[in-house]
């Protein structure tokens, strides 16, 4: 069975004496449903019962049904004293049996060096292994494909499949809990959103849009995109992610981003703002007459209007866009030339 890693994650306090520890609990509990033939994330609960000093080794060891125990990464050791009644939790993410229809026990121990008592530090648990678990979703993205250039200064609205590999249905007003990825890198905090699309049925896909905007000195060259959708439950203000297997929730794409080939003394915006149900739009053009072209979209990507105007050269411009009932907000205009991008100014909604 491969043993991919195993994290320690400390909840210190004050000075005390002794050495024993619990086993207490392991998450996903008894009974879940596990995938078959995937990694899963386990998390061990433990409590200390009597003080841990300075030095302390700990490791978790692990085995399915019959197997003898198999150590999980590396023996971590304690940097700091962790008193009495403090709790220790472990990350160890296994690779589960591959036996899609069987049931499997999971037998897991806490080895603590110099522990006083530890026939309390092994818990067993028992999984069913199935092809598909209750709540799952595959995350990939749609457009821009790869190769696809696009350029800084600009907003791009991506489209992100969801696709339903679990067997319970991904209702309209479902939550998703979501967060972008720029090399690698998570941009931001995870976000919540409401899915908005028709119900998406087990095996069936369907598509959310998110909007992400390139500065103007946003670096050329080549960049990889990822986006990381989870459904999610929410309690109050908290969001809870409740997929039963989270190793297919991003989706990943390759871009080359290019300058903007318009100037930004093309355009001086001179009045943009929202008020009796139309944004108001005043501008001075410098570049070239032509249709222009005005998009209006929310902070997530989705278009609100569109509409499209003949502007003179060297000319005054004065429109006012006609939007819907308008919640309180951040909102992109973004303006096209000709069809080429001109710019993109962000206006409110109070």
């Amino acid at each position: 069975m491969n043993k991919v890693f195993l994290s320690l994650l400390l909840f210190l306090a004050v000075a005390a004496q002794g050495q024993d520890i619990a086993t207490t609990g392991i998450l996903p509990a008894d009974g879940a449903e596990i995938k078959a033939g995937v990694n899963v994330t386990f998390v061990i609960q433990t409590t200390v019962n009597e003080t841990l000093p300075i030095g302390s080794q700990l490791s978790v060891q692990y085995a399915w049904d019959a197997n003898p125990l198999a150590q999980v990464g590396n023996t971590a050791t304690l940097n700091a004293e962790l008193p009495m009644g403090n709790n220790l939790n472990f990350n160890a993410t296994l690779a589960i049996p591959n036996t899609p229809g069987d049931s499997a026990t999971l037998t897991v121990k806490v080895v603590l060096n110099n522990d006083k008592a530890d026939s309390n530090n092994t818990l067993m648990v028992d999984y069913k292994i199935v092809d598909q678990i209750a709540k799952d979703l595959s995350v990939s993205i749609v457009s821009p494909t790869s190769g696809t250039e696009i350029r800084n200064w600009s907003t791009v609205n991506f489209t992100v499949g969801l696709t339903n590999v679990g067997y319970e249905m991904f209702n309209n007003g479902s939550t998703l809990v979501y967060v972008p990825l720029l090399n690698g890198q998570q941009q931001g905090n995870l976000a919540v959103a409401q899915y908005s699309g028709a119900p998406i049925a087990p095996n069936a896909t369907g598509n959310v849009t998110l909007g992400l905007t390139f500065p103007r000195d946003f670096p050329t060259g080549n960049i990889e995109i990822c986006v990381a959708y989870y459904w999610a439950t929410v309690s109050g203000t908290t969001a809870t992610i409740v997929e039963g297997y989270v190793g297919n929730n991003m989706g990943c794409v390759n871009l080359s981003v290019v300058p903007n080939s318009i100037n930004e003394d093309a355009l001086e915006m001179n009045e943009l703002f929202y008020a009796f149900g139309k944004l108001h739009i005043g501008m001075d053009n410098k570049d070239k007459a032509g249709n222009y072209r005005f998009e209006v979209y929310s902070a997530n990507g989705q278009q609100v209007a569109e509409t499209t105007e003949n502007v003179g050269f060297t000319s005054h411009f004065e429109s006012q866009i006609a939007l819907p009932a308008m919640l309180p907000g951040v909102y992109m205009l973004s303006i096209y030339a000709d069809g080429e991008y001109a710019g993109v100014k962000k206006f409110f909604v109070q």
